[in-house]
């Protein structure tokens, strides 16, 4: 009857639904994971060159993602990351090498922390 197709409507529309949110949280997980692992790629040549050109790679490349990542994770995550990179600046253009390596250790921590937060865990499930 009638009332059949529209519970096999609404079923079907809730299905449209749910694979489209499964296809978003999958889109977001990706992007979140590939642009960390990336930031964290300059982050490995800057920890090995020191250089300024590394630095400033690392800063454009951070705030082409900040806008994105800052959508799907908590804004003080993103907020921990940049105040430690604003920090990690300062010391590497002062000459300040222990507290430059700390930062840097500190930003890549901060990385690390927005992925694991975009993965697939019972942890982040439950």
């Amino acid at each position: 009857g009638e009332s059949d197709q529209a519970k096999m409507r609404s079923f079907l529309t809730a299905c449209s639904i749910l694979l489209v949110i499964c296809v978003l949280i999958l889109f977001n997980t990706f992007y979140v994971t590939n642009k960390t692992s990336e930031l964290d790629a300059i982050c490995e040549e800057l920890a090995l060159t020191g250089s300024e050109e590394s630095l400033t790679e690392l800063i454009h490349e951070w705030e082409r993602s900040r806008f994105p990542l800052t959508l799907s994770v908590k804004h003080g995550e993103a907020d921990r990351a940049e105040n430690a990179l604003c920090r990690l600046s300062e010391y590497l253009r002062s000459g300040n090498t222990a507290d430059f390596r700390a930062e840097l250790s500190l930003f890549r921590s901060a990385l690390r922390h927005i992925a694991d937060s975009q993965r697939f865990s019972g942890d982040n499930i439950f």
